[in-house]
């Protein structure tokens, strides 16, 4: 009987140990997926609370990061680029097993439903602002935020390390109005080559929305989009600023690097990473469709904002299922002395090569991968070069 005891009282205590443990990882994973979904048992933060926290939580995670191209970066800097060749399912299966919900009290969060995600100087201001006009809620610029945040809220190139509640806070407004939009966007056009962090957020924070998220992507031949961006970036630096993403077209004693110059470490900085050029579109997009499905993903041309805006209107309209009024008004024509007006044959001569092969892998993957019926298929090829 003693010994029936001692092994009852042994089971007992094996038991309590592992319920403890349970209840440890159950505190724990509650606590991770909370950071990631803005679920919450305690009364709302700041948007500043909100950073400093998100922050406290990937400097932890990413301690345990320490092999590899991009040691030390972790969750913060995870997903980027093009697609790692990970089995589709298996890369959507690793993020949903790591960061199960767990049966926490949620906060509502508010998301956009639009994301509109480059490229870079390609119309984007254009589309978004017809958008906006037509009712579509922006984000809210806080204290101290640029007032060019309304549209372009940088997210998840940017910020995403402070969490998913410091995302949703600038949108909270777009659903307390009386009279509020059923469309919110964000048109943040650096958000190409992050489709990866975009399917996380959605996915395990709001799964039973993925299927209503919009994405919109407008592309550019890819040259005369470096020349705008240089163009852009110089105005800038010429106006004093002092962003890191200019750096690239001044020499390491601040003077302005010429176009040609800039082509040059240009081609130098895609040759050592291909991921250094948002114009290999072919890299990202595979990734978006790999995630999110061809049906959500409208490819749009930049070609066709400037030759035929109200078809490109329309097919906006038929992928949103809405009937928005006005005209798209695009002018990139604001020259100033200091703005590059061509693209010498130097510079095509530089560049040309770099982009070929993946246009021409752009032109074969949407034949491919058709998308909805509204785009403009055959897909127009970047045979006009434009610094419009």
């Amino acid at each position: 009987m003693a010994i029936s005891i001692r092994r009852g009282q042994m089971v007992a205590i094996v038991a309590i140990l592992a319920a403890a443990t349970i209840v440890v990882e159950i505190i724990d994973i509650c606590h991770i997926s909370n950071y990631l979904s803005g679920s919450s048992c305690e009364n709302g933060s700041s948007h500043e609370d909100l950073a400093k926290s998100g922050d406290s939580y990937l400097q932890a995670h990413n301690s345990m990061s320490t092999h590899g191209p991009h040691a030390g970066e972790g969750l913060a800097q995870g997903g980027q680029g093009k697609s790692s060749g990970i089995d589709k399912n298996m890369r959507k299966k690793q993020k949903n097993d790591a960061f199960t919900k767990p049966n926490c009290t949620d906060t509502k969060l508010v998301l956009p439903n639009i994301l509109l995600i480059g490229a870079q100087k390609a119309g984007t201001t254009t589309v978004a602002s017809w958008l906006y006009q037509n009712g579509v809620c922006d984000a809210e610029v806080f204290e101290n935020e640029p007032s060019y945040y309304s549209k372009e809220v940088h997210f998840f190139d940017k910020f995403y390390k402070h969490g998913i509640k410091y995302y949703a806070k600038g949108f909270e407004h777009c659903i307390q109005a009386v009279d509020h939009t059923e469309f919110i966007l964000d048109a943040t056009p650096n958000y190409l080559p992050h489709a990866q962090r975009v399917y996380d957020t959605y996915d395990n924070v709001f799964s039973n929305t993925m299927a209503n998220l919009k994405l919109m992507v407008i592309l550019r031949e890819p040259i005369s989009r470096e020349l705008l961006l240089y163009n852009h970036k110089v105005t800038s630096v010429m106006s004093g600023g002092k962003v890191s993403w200019m750096k690239d077209v001044l020499f390491k004693n601040g003077t302005i690097k010429s176009f040609d110059e800039y082509t040059l470490s240009l081609k130098d900085d895609i040759i050592r990473g291909p991921q250094n050029s948002f114009g290999f579109y072919v890299d990202y997009l595979r990734t978006w469709v790999e995630l999110f499905g061809r049906q959500q993903l409208l490819i749009l041309s930049y070609d066709e904002l400037l030759g035929d805006p109200s078809k490109l209107q329309s097919r906006i309209n038929s992928f949103l299922g809405v009937n928005f009024t006005g005209h798209l008004h695009h002018d990139n024509r604001k020259w100033s002395k200091s703005k590059v007006k061509e693209i010498n044959a130097h510079a095509a001569m530089v560049l040309e090569p770099l982009f070929r092969d993946k246009n021409e892998a752009l032109y074969k993957f949407i034949r491919q991968h058709p998308g909805p019926p509204m785009e403009q298929s055959p897909f127009p090829r970047f045979d006009n070069v434009s610094v419009q």
